[in-house]
């Protein structure tokens, strides 16, 4: 009866043993696997501020704090805009004589400090050389801009924005 008790002993640990393997690998196997893509859009939540300007009611983005309202939104980016934007991203921070531009990774934004006269005009080439002057343009309160440093204004909306939360 000894032999046998320690046989069935024996039997048993190693089925836990098996048993803890199992779940170990599944929960790896499990970790592991890349998300499929269902759809080409992704949302992105993004903060920003609306402010109602000139005689058509236009919308121009007003850093955090600054404007009449506050507003949460959330934007619907395709997978281009994405790639686009990360791709911008790794430029970042960008710095010229006529303007600075950051990104806050805290409220998903992109700041520019306007140094000169022609900085608008300069802005756009660089918008339009890295291929994102369409976001620029149409997607409203994802780039602000200002006369302040980057830093100033990041830091600025951040608190702002902690402030709120």
């Amino acid at each position: 009866m000894d032999r046998r008790a320690k046989v069935i002993a024996i039997g048993a640990v190693a089925l836990v043993l098996v048993m803890f393997f199992a779940v170990l690998l599944s929960d790896l196997f499990r970790r592991t696997k890349a998300p499929s893509q269902e759809s080409s859009n992704t949302l992105l939540p993004t903060r920003y501020v609306e402010k109602q300007e000139g005689f058509e009611g236009q919308i121009s983005p007003t850093p955090i704090g600054g404007g009449e309202t506050d507003v949460d939104k959330t934007q619907v980016f395709t997978a281009d805009e994405l790639q686009r934007l990360s791709k911008f991203q790794k430029k970042l921070p960008y710095r010229s004589e006529d303007f600075d531009i950051g990104y806050s990774s805290l409220l998903n934004k992109y700041f520019i400090q306007t140094k000169t006269a022609q900085a608008d005009m300069k802005i756009e080439a660089f918008m339009k050389q890295n291929t994102i002057a369409d976001i620029y343009h149409n997607r409203v309160g994802l780039f602000v801009v200002g006369e302040k440093p980057i830093y100033e204004q990041i830091k600025q909306a951040e608190v702002e924005f902690s402030k709120n939360q």
